[in-house]
């Protein structure tokens, strides 16, 4: 208990240090004497104690003698209120929480104890108290923005849909910004707002250069603003549509509104008189010739004020026409609005839909598509892979084009081809890329057309092009797999690396559809030797090359991204991608086996064929540039090493499937054959010997010892595991173990070396050798000498039923759990621990001091302390499913989401990026914190789940999807 409570004092220390900052430059009062401070401290330590392991009664008492204590200094205080408001919410209790944050709005000298307070208040189910708070503060600062979008957005939540759309009208009306508000939301630091009151006289000086001033994301500091700045942007809600506008929540109020018909309805019915009131306000507007400002002030307001009723109206009439398949009364409505307004963003956006419902190609390409190229309507390759309302461009771009291919293929085609060259990124001449078109059309059904735009992207920055994958690589290799286009010749390495690479070939768009090209006509090879190179050159790019290549030659080569992680991303956009890319990690071979003849298979491997050709003279020009690097200093060569690095590993990836279908069909039937048959076959991807590079002390070591054992190398990591399972099944454990022992540094392959040891430890085990188990155990756990060699925790998920299957055959069930408590649980995190169940759900049932490592208190203790030193709650928010996991951990659950509710503490580590208050993603991710806590309890606890489904309804309106903690996404316009 000493050393807890010893801990618990350095803890308390540490957040004394850390709300010591001053929130203003007013004067302090002076800190209280050393003496004074190592008292509050261990009383601080105390309150830690009593938060998170007392009863309710036992932190508010401990709480109420904090609040009026003159000691606290910086955040103390509102963390106490905060927590001690959070307490009496829990308790339905709203009085006492007003009294207690009471305190905080008085002082105030912003809005941000107003924005704190009611957002706590709101999403602990305060909602009309919540609206209080934020009508006070606007009392004090009644033309605060972030303080009217939150009396905006309450008014919705709480279903007053008339007075949400007055005051969201209001705020529009008294911008005079032309495009307002679609404009970039500021994104600034509260610091800099001229406090309210007379409390300070100028703004702050500009930090120094280099010092620790606000931190604009890029590790510089922001400049100092020389004057008083704009409040930063705070609202309740990420945007729902992929244009920026400092209103989301208008955006979201007007799709809802558009789902109920009597809104609908009177909408409406009101909408041609206020067309006509909208258009008289901007005749008088325009006509005043008077020299009276303020007149042409109120004019120029109440301009804006009846265009954008009218346009409101508008778009909840047009919305619901789109939904209700009537996309043509929606363009009349559409065309009504455009004329008070031709340049409104959203209006044309909706335009853009109601169009393409029709199959409008040219209208839609030629008016508002082309209008809206203006406000940000630009497609990248990334956006097939954006999350979030990004996401919404691509098909605002191309539906138009694709609904008339649909009806008519020939002029479709003309259309989608005229969209291509006029809405790409302005650096490539406004083309769209190819490869971004042919995803979209592939996931539309469109697999003839997509191959044709796929093919044409490929050679540029697929497999064809000869270099790396990036990483909107990996989605077109990916997509071209799962098409099994078969790969045509790809790019040879230039034979002087200072020679600028030849241009990529002239596409096939002259081509038909679906035309082969002569290359693959005269093919005599099967389908499945032709797609092969695609499927090498995506497990080419998963190992991190610098590893690989430093362990093969010594020397760093990065060649493209590393890991599985983008691999899942492409497969949960393709169809039955997740499938497809679980096959190419373990089963390509067995695919490969089953698929193709032994004879087609040894014709494949024979050094006479085209592709053993290509990868001879891919691996002996590699080994020339490296030789070039080596002796000259080369930088030019090495870059050309570094393009080419990927691509060569996916050469050697793909005659590795090829050797790993072999032995499938060849069967060795014990260790002298399995020898004999490594010693002929591996000839071709021993990169050693084809580089010509020297053993490392420790290589030379572990070659010897496997020399001594009579055990063969294995080039190969998958081979490595194919051929120690071959001697299990035939009844040798002992050498499948020792297999995998004397060649546990394999640098090639994607399989993972906690993997592969943990099942040689099992097999040691079957075999009755103790030692062999010990030492692979612990070798599978032994940390990495550097970051580069830390294990890739996607694959370690992806591995786990193929481990339980392996574990089921030659082990026990409980290896399993053995696996994930000792490789997996110490680099898990909560979207982590999420995938795990999924992929082994019988982690579920496993007992749940597994998760934690060691006691509730413990854990929870270190948690808590961890997050305060950081000052974030990032530690809470990764371990959240681990804390979960134990029912009788739930109430100290409640604590910390009540924590990280009122602490306003950001989720990422640090806070020298923090703008002075969370933004809307930390918020709303706070929030889906408590709503998982509450779907966990409702298991057992009835009126969890009435709660649960309540907040669940919260966070669909503030577009943060609650069962996915990792998929919040990043606004957009910081």
């Amino acid at each position: 208990m000493k050393l807890r409570a010893l801990l618990l004092i350095t803890l308390a220390g540490t957040a004394f240090g850390l709300a010591r900052g001053p929130a203003w430059a007013q004067q302090e009062p002076a800190p209280p004497e050393p003496a004074a401070t190592e008292t509050l401290a261990f009383e601080l330590s105390q309150l830690a104690e009593v938060w998170v392991h007392g009863d309710d009664a036992q932190a508010a008492a401990r709480l109420d003698t904090f609040r009026n204590d003159n000691r606290l200094r910086g955040e103390l205080p509102r963390w106490v209120a905060s927590m001690r408001a959070a307490l009496a919410l829990d308790n339905h209790d709203s009085q006492t929480a007003l009294t207690a944050l009471r305190p905080l709005l008085q002082d105030a000298h912003d809005a941000r104890p107003f924005l704190r307070a009611s957002r706590l208040l709101l999403v602990l189910g305060a909602e009309k108290d919540a609206l209080a708070v934020i009508r006070q503060g606007r009392s004090l600062d009644p033309a605060s923005p972030a303080l009217r979008r939150f009396e905006a957005g309450l008014l919705w939540l709480g279903s007053d849909y008339i007075a949400a759309q007055q005051a969201y009208l209001d705020l529009i009306a008294d911008d005079a910004r032309e495009d307002y508000p679609y404009v970039t939301p500021n994104f600034g630091d509260w610091r800099n707002v001229k406090p309210w009151g007379e409390l300070a006289a100028a703004p702050p000086a500009p930090p120094a250069a280099g010092g620790r001033g606000f931190d604009d994301g890029w590790d510089e500091p922001a400049p100092g603003p020389g004057a008083w700045q704009p409040e930063p942007f705070a609202d309740l809600f990420l945007p729902a549509t992929w244009y920026t506008s400092d209103l989301p929540g208008l955006d979201r109020c007007l799709a809802e509104m558009a789902t109920d018909p009597d809104m609908v309805s009177r909408a409406r019915a009101a909408f041609p008189a206020r067309h006509q009131a909208a258009l008289d306000a901007q005749h008088a507007f325009e006509s005043f010739r008077g020299g009276d400002a303020q007149e042409r002030t109120r004019l120029g307001r109440e301009s804006r004020l009846q265009r954008w009723t009218a346009l409101l109206a508008c778009r909840v009439c047009a919305q619901a026409d789109i939904a209700a398949g009537k996309p043509a009364d929606a363009e009349t409505l559409l065309r009504m609005g455009l004329e008070l307004s031709q340049d409104d963003t959203a209006v044309l956006d909706m335009m853009v839909r109601a169009q393409a419902a029709q199959g409008k190609a040219e209208e839609a390409r030629t008016g508002a598509l082309a209008r809206l190229v203006s406000r940000g309507l630009t497609v990248w390759s990334s956006m097939m892979l954006a999350r979030g309302p990004q996401q919404q461009i691509v098909d605002r771009v191309l539906e138009a084009a694709y609904k008339l291919y649909k009806t008519n293929p020939q002029a479709g085609l003309l259309q989608l081809e005229a969209v291509r060259k006029a809405f790409g990124p302005e650096h490539q001449n406004r083309e769209i890329p190819q490869d971004c078109m042919g995803i979209w059309l592939y996931l539309r059904g469109e697999k003839e057309l997509a191959l044709k735009y796929l093919a044409e992207a490929g050679r540029q920055r697929g497999y064809e092009s000869g270099r790396s994958l990036s990483q909107d690589g990996i989605l077109l290799e990916s997509a071209l797999l799962a098409l099994a286009a078969p790969a045509g010749p790809a790019a040879a390495a230039p034979a002087d690396p200072d020679a600028k690479p030849a241009d990529p070939k002239p596409d096939n768009g002259d081509k038909p559809a679906g035309e082969k090209p002569a290359e693959e006509e005269n093919s005599t090879d099967p389908l499945a030797l032709r797609v092969l190179p695609r499927a090498g050159l995506l497990l080419g790019s998963m190992p991190d090359s610098r590893t690989v290549f430093w362990k093969l030659v010594n020397m760093e080569l990065w060649g493209g991204t590393s890991g599985v992680v983008q691999h899942a991303r492409a497969a949960q956009i393709l169809p039955e991608g997740d499938k497809r890319l679980r096959e190419l990690l373990f089963g390509y071979q067995v695919r490969l086996a089953s698929e193709l003849t032994e004879a087609q298979l040894d014709a494949a491997l024979a050094p006479a064929h085209p592709a053993s050709k290509q990868l001879e003279d891919a691996l002996k020009g590699f080994g020339e540039g490296l030789e070039q690097a080596r002796t000259g200093n080369n930088w030019r060569a090495v870059q050309a090493l570094r393009e080419r690095a990927g691509f060569v590993l996916g050469l050697v990836e793909a005659r590795a499937l090829l050797l790993r279908a072999s032995l499938r069909q060849k069967q060795p039937k014990d260790m002298a054959a399995l020898q004999k048959w490594l010693a002929a076959a591996q000839g071709s991807i021993d990169l050693r010997a084809q580089f010509k590079s020297t053993l490392t002390d420790a290589q030379a070591k572990q070659s010897e010892d496997r020399a001594k054992a009579g055990i063969p190398e294995v080039l190969h990591a998958g081979l490595l595991l194919d051929c120690a399972k071959l001697l299990a099944r035939n009844g040798d454990a002992a050498g499948a173990a020792n297999l995998l022992w004397f060649n546990r540094d394999v640098a090639l392959g994607v399989d993972s070396r906690q993997r592969r040891l943990f099942l040689a430890s099992v097999l040691a085990r079957k075999a009755g050798d103790a030692l062999l188990q010990a030492q692979c155990r612990l070798a599978a756990l032994e940390p990495a000498d550097n970051r580069r060699e830390q294990p890739d925790n996607m694959l370690l998920l992806y591995e786990l039923p193929q481990l339980k299957g392996e574990f089921e055959e030659f082990g026990t069930k409980a290896d399993l759990v053995d696996f994930a408590e000792n490789c997996l649980v110490p680099w898990m995190d909560s979207p982590m621990l999420a995938a795990a169940y999924q992929f082994a759900p019988e982690l579920r049932a496993a007992r749940s001091s597994m998760l934690m490592r060691n006691t509730l208190r413990a854990g929870t203790d270190g948690i808590f302390r961890a997050g305060l030193s950081e000052a974030s709650v990032s530690t809470i928010d990764q371990n959240w499913l681990k804390m979960l996991a134990n029912r009788e951990g739930h109430a100290k659950c409640r604590r910390f989401a009540l924590w990280v509710l009122g602490s306003d503490l950001p989720f990422s580590r640090g806070r020298g990026a923090s703008s002075g208050l969370n933004s809307v993603q930390d918020t709303v991710h706070g929030w889906a914190l408590l709503q998982q806590l509450e779907e966990a309890r409702s298991a057992y606890e009835p009126k969890a789940k009435v709660e649960s489904d309540r907040l669940l309804k919260l966070l669909s309106r503030c577009n943060t999807p609650a069962d996915d903690a990792s998929s919040y996404e990043e606004e957009w316009w910081d």
